[in-house]
This record gives structure tokens, C-alpha cells and sequence, in this order.
């Protein structure tokens, strides 16, 4: 039986991030399959949403991109409600716990149709990043979650996104749905792996890395591309001049070095600002625990701190950090 199925999400093209792509590729696939598709995204300048076989109802936004990346919607649009309401949707699937599960918690009071949201990525780490009160952030996500539990259903796009969301306080079940662009080995036909890899002239048998998303470190981007950087093919160029793989890997290492440490690298994280002392605070210390701290004051009003724990960006804090806060304000 063909569903009528509204599509709400935060972000869509020209916005590109994975779960904009995943909106389009549902699109696409219910309205192939004889369903009607309905997607509602906040409004972007320079969109052309004229491209896609299904609509896309823009409500209004403000300009938030310089403070978190996207535009903030407002959904609480009365031409909007209208128009999604006159869609005689069956079911209503959310893709962001934002704007637009505050979107689909109205529609689902007022149509009293089955509402599905998806969780796809760590919003925990993006309110860390944006917010950096400990209090502020624990709140946001009581908000966050309690947004999340307005849905009929919630999926998750793997078992790890699920026990981020439970170790954010979501107490119900979930269950792992693939989203959309994941594809198993296999399902892809020879035929069309032969027509994009001679659109792109890509050599028969070497491995493409292709990442679609982005680029965020914590989701293990950093690990892949370390991984590939030290073990790679070697090639060899042929009389004909083109080069072909020789079966062989070889280990490729780079050597990072700063002679001033730390040091140098507050000189770079404050370059262009102007500065209250002229040169960087340093304390060095071996005692039991080898401790490094650097750093600098200047006229601007934002706090920047980045501690680390054997190399690793500790985004969250940790004791380490309270103690040098302790310490520095005492």
C-alpha cells in the first residue's frame, strides 16, 4: 500500500553532510517505489530544490552557520503546518532531534500519525564543542534527549550511535536501521562499478577511500586515514607510462616536529590577537606525572582550552583539566 511519509530534517542540499544525503537518497527511493514523499528542511539562500522528483517545504531560518555550522530553523510556521497537514501523511520521520523534532512532536499531536526519529551521530561531542559550561551542557542534553523520547520510535544508524544515546540518559529501546548509505560489498553491479571508474580514470584494482559527511575527528576519520597513510601500494611506471600497482606495500612515516612545543603552538593558536604578556606562560614538570602547560592572555573575551592525555584531544575534560583550573584560579 503506498504511504504518504514526511521527511524532516535539520540539513539538506545545499547543505551537504551525510544525514542531508540520506534525506535526498529516501526521497529518491519512496517516491521510485510508488510512495509520496514529502521533505521539510529549514530555508538556505541559493537553494534549487526544483532538481528533486518529491517536495521540499522551506520554513524560515536565521543565520546560525558562523556559531554552529547549520542554519537554526523555526519551524512554528502556520503556511507550513498547512501545507504538511493538506500532504495527508501516514507517517512522520524526524532526522535531527532540533528544529525538526520539535517539527514532527506538533504534527504528530495534531495528525496523530505514527512518528519515527533517527539518531545518526554523537550530538553530545557537537553541544561539548559549542557549549562549554559542564552545567550548560548537561542540561542541553536532559533537552536534547527529552526531545528524542517524543517519538513513536527512535533508530539509530548503528549499535554505537545507540549506546551514545543511551549513555546520554535515553532509557527506552532502540533499534539499528541502516541509513541509506552504507552499501554491503556486493549489492553494487559490476557494470556500474566499470562506468564510474572509467568516468574518474581510476587504475583497475586500487582501493578508493571516499568519505561522505563531515569531517569530524571523533568519528574515527583520523584512525582510517592514519591507517592508509602508513601501509600503502606501491606503484611502478611502465614503458607505456602508466603506472600499475606491483603487488608490494611499503610503510610511509612522517616525522612532526615543533622545536618550541607547546610554546609554538599558543603562537599559532593566537596569532593576530592582541596580547596582554608578551610571550606564552610555560611550565614543564617530570615529577611523577610529566605535565607540559602553555599559556597565553590577550584582549579577547573567549576562553580556548585544549588539554590532551598521550596525544589524544581530550574534548570532554577529565581531572586533568579541573586540577589545572583549580590551580590557576586559586
Amino acid at each position: 500500500m503506498p504511504l504518504h511519509i514526511g521527511l524532516l530534517n535539520d540539513s539538506f542540499p545545499p547543505q551537504l553532510d551525510g544525514v542531508a544525503t540520506v534525506m535526498v537518497n529516501y526521497g529518491k527511493y519512496l517516491t521510485a517505489h510508488g510512495h509520496t514523499a514529502v521533505a521539510a528542511t529549514p530555508f538556505v539562500p541559493g537553494s534549487d530544490d526544483s532538481v528533486y522528483d518529491f517536495p521540499v517545504l522551506r520554513y524560515p531560518s536565521l543565520d546560525t552557520t558562523k556559531l554552529v555550522g547549520y542554519r537554526a530553523g523555526m519551524p512554528f510556521d502556520a503556511e507550513l503546518l498547512r501545507q504538511l497537514k493538506d500532504a495527508h501523511l501516514d507517517v512522520l520521520h524526524s532526522h535531527c532531534p532540533f528544529a525538526s523534532q520539535i517539527l514532527g512532536r506538533m504534527l504528530r499531536t495534531q495528525l496523530n500519525i505514527p512518528f519515527i526519529m533517527t539518531y545518526h551521530t554523537k550530538y553530545d561531542v557537537d553541544i561539548a564543542n559549542a557549549v562549554k559550561s559542564r552545567l550548560l551542557q548537561e542540561e542541553a542534553l536532559k533537552i536534547l534527549i527529552e526531545s528524542i523520547d517524543g517519538a513513536d520510535e527512535v533508530w539509530t544508524v548503528s549499535r554505537g550511535a545507540g549506546e551514545n544515546l543511551k549513555k546520554n540518559g535515553f532509557t527506552r529501546d532502540y533499534i539499528v536501521m541502516p541509513n541509506g548509505v552504507d552499501f554491503p560489498l556486493g549489492t553494487v553491479s559490476q557494470a556500474l562499478i566499470d562506468e564510474v571508474t572509467g568516468k574518474f580514470s581510476l587504475p583497475e584494482g586500487v582501493p578508493v577511500y571516499l568519505y561522505l559527511g563531515r569531517m569530524m575527528w571523533y568519528k574515527g576519520i583520523r584512525i582510517t586515514l592514519t591507517d592508509l597513510r602508513e601501509k600503502v601500494d606501491e606503484f611502478e611506471t611502465a614503458e607505456d607510462g602508466e603506472r600499475k600497482a606491483t603487488g608490494k606495500q611499503v610503510h610511509r612515516s612522517d616525522v612532526f616536529y615543533s622545536e618550541h612545543g607547546l610554546r609554538e603552538f599558543i603562537d599559532y593558536l593566537d596569532a593576530g590577537e592582541p596580547k596582554l604578556i608578551p610571550d606564552p606562560i610555560t611550565v614543564n614538570s617530570d615529577k611523577v606525572i610529566p605535565i607540559d602547560i602553555a599559556l597565553q592572555y590577550n584582549q579577547g573575551f573567549r576562553e580556548r582550552i585544549y588539554s590532551y592525555v598521550n596525544n589524544i584531544n581530550t574534548i570532554e575534560g577529565g581531572t586533568h583539566l579541573q586540577g589545572f583550573k583549580m590551580g590557576l584560579s586559586r
